[in-house]
């Protein structure tokens, strides 16, 4: 037995790193319907680096 899901969409996004989750929201501000997909957990790679500067 088979089985067939089928999702429409207006664009498809595959990998959820921040260039695929900032072209997804993008797409989405503009009242396209998006379909975002990603191996892993999302955002999995991204990292913040806080830089302080001495006075």
């Amino acid at each position: 037995m088979t089985t067939s899901n089928k999702i429409q969409s207006d664009l498809l996004v595959i990998g959820g790193g921040i260039n695929g989750a900032a072209t997804a929201c993008d797409a989405a501000g503009r009242n396209r319907s998006v379909c975002l997909a990603k191996m892993q957990d999302f955002a999995e790679g991204t990292f913040v680096t806080l830089l302080k500067a001495d006075s």
